[in-house]
């Protein structure tokens, strides 16, 4: 289990994807030709460079930017360089839909200003109202629709916001569906969950011929819980000046 917030849920190691719009299907396979065409656009979801945000606002912008990505017909690529690390410490591609920069033309393009080849669009908490509200405006009318080779989207919008043209996500299910199309945690977040896990519950008996080839995470929750265990996440102090 993989609580990255009380937005998005839960990653699960059997999560089951036929629950999921089939839209998401057929945008990975569209995504999988796509990347790295000579005739592909690109939108890509990058992180508010003036603020440090949260995990959780970070990631329902690049949530949203999939929808956006969608009705656009864009392969859609995640960047999150700062101010701290890189998204590909926390997670990595989870299925067909590889976001990383790498090997694409946008490795190495500047995300911080429009050009020639460059849109970008930035609307979020760190921003004016009035500014906030033109934006907001701009995008829920169609006002993706740039011919620019490359759209850098900077927001912390809800997944599930208004959208014109954009596929249904009106269900808190299709924010989780699209999390989990998108990422799974990375080999060292799992390291380090699962050596957390066995500190807290240990190994017990759930060392068992069966439960071998089980990660030390499994294994260790299934002893304490009886073959479950649920993890909680807390937000704790308030929105303006938390740690």
């Amino acid at each position: 289990l993989f609580v990255v917030s009380t937005s998005f849920a839960v990653q699960s190691l059997a999560f089951n994807f036929s629950k999921c719009a089939p839209w998401l299907e057929e945008y990975e396979k569209f995504h999988q030709r796509q990347r790295g065409a000579p005739d592909a656009q690109y939108i890509i979801a990058a992180q508010q460079v003036e603020t440090k945000n949260g995990l959780g606002d970070r990631v329902r912008g690049m949530l949203y930017a999939m929808r956006v990505a969608a009705a656009t017909g864009r392969v859609l690529l995640l960047a999150w360089t700062a101010p701290e690390v890189d998204l590909g410490f926390f997670f990595t591609p989870s299925r067909g839909i590889n976001w990383t920069l790498a090997g694409t033309p946008a490795d190495g393009l500047d995300l911080n200003a429009a050009s020639e080849d460059v849109d970008v669009h930035v609307w979020g908490v760190t921003h004016k109202r009035q500014n906030l509200m033109q934006e907001r405006q701009l995008v829920t009318n169609g006002g993706f629709a740039s011919k620019k080779r490359f759209l850098v989207l900077r927001s912390n919008e809800h997944p599930n916001a208004t959208c014109k043209g954009c596929p249904d996500a009106s269900s808190p299910t299709d924010s989780v569906c699209i999390f989990q199309f998108l990422f799974r945690a990375s080999d060292e977040v799992q390291r380090q969950a699962d050596a957390q896990l066995v500190k807290l519950y240990g190994v017990g008996t759930a060392a068992q011929p069966a439960a071998a080839a089980q990660p030390a995470a499994a294994t260790a929750a299934a002893a304490a819980l009886g073959g479950n265990y649920a993890a909680l996440h807390l937000r704790l102090g308030g929105q303006l000046g938390e740690p």
